[in-house]
């Protein structure tokens, strides 16, 4: 490989990585797969690495399609510093959903205090390739027309 293809593949994987870089301290969350039927039970979990000893506090906000099955849609856990913790919470969805990809709105708190806000999403039902997919597939088809033409 020449020097342009590397530098080429380097940034595309620069650019896959971006959204993983965030500030401490560090939440990130699963994407679940469901069906898409009302009553259908799955769990979604957030984690998050603690950046000190305190602490942090995540809330959901499961709208008309999803309920949380105990009724908490908050959790609080005290994580020592630089550990990671789960937080778990068991889901329902209340109404029949469509195929695809559904939010549910959440808030990350750290001693009261919000650091963090955004969706989680829930795949329903079948799913079509996503955009990191269809971006790691131009990159490799790009890398190998480039590889091939260099030699």
């Amino acid at each position: 490989m020449n020097k342009k293809t590397i530098l080429l593949c380097g940034f595309l994987l620069v650019l896959l990585l971006i959204p993983l870089s965030v500030a401490n301290p560090i939440e990130w969350h699963n994407i679940p797969k469901t069906g898409k039927d009302a009553g259908e039970i799955f769990q979604l979990r957030c984690e998050i690495k603690s950046d000190e000893t305190t602490n942090y506090t995540i809330t959901l906000n499961p709208g008309d399609q999803f309920s949380v099955i105990d009724g908490n849609l908050s959790m609080t856990k005290e994580i020592p510093v630089n550990a990671t913790r789960t937080f778990i919470f068991d889901m329902k969805i209340v109404e029949d959903l469509e195929d695809g990809k559904h939010p549910i709105p959440f808030k990350a708190y750290k001693e009261g205090v919000q650091f963090k806000t955004g969706n989680i999403y829930v795949r329903a039902g079948q799913q079509t390739p996503g955009f990191e997919f269809i971006l790691l597939l131009s990159a490799v088809i790009l890398g190998l027309i480039l590889f091939r033409k260099n030699k």
